[in-house]
C-alpha cells in the first residue's frame, strides 16, 4: 500500500499536461496565467529560502519547525498508519 500512497502524493505534486489528464480536474478552477505564474514564483522562492537554510524544501522546513522531525519521517508515520488501518477500512466496506 505504501507505493499507492506515494504515487498519489507524487501525482498531486506534478502538474497535469492538461486538465483532462488530472484525476482532480473536476475540483480544479484555473486561476489564470497571472495568478498561476505569481503563485509559482512564490513557491520557488520559498523553496529556495528553505534550501539555503538546510531543509529539503519549504514543506520540510514547516514540518520540522512544527513537529520537530522531517517531512520524510512524517510520510513514514502516515504510511504506517495507512497500512495498519487498511484492514479495518476494507472490513467496513
Amino acid at each position: 500500500m505504501k507505493a499507492f500512497a506515494l504515487s498519489v502524493r507524487e501525482r498531486v505534486n506534478q502538474p497535469p499536461a492538461t486538465l483532462e489528464d488530472s484525476s482532480f480536474a473536476g475540483d480544479f478552477v484555473y486561476p489564470g496565467p497571472f495568478v498561476a505564474e505569481s503563485f509559482a514564483l512564490i513557491v520557488k522562492k520559498r523553496n529556495a529560502l528553505a534550501k539555503k537554510l538546510g531543509y529539503e524544501d519549504y514543506y520540510d522546513m514547516k514540518v520540522q519547525q512544527a513537529e520537530g522531525f522531517s517531512k520524510r519521517r512524517l510520510f513514514e508515520i502516515m504510511d504506517g498508519l495507512e497500512e495498519q488501518t487498511r484492514p479495518i477500512m476494507e472490513a467496513a466496506r
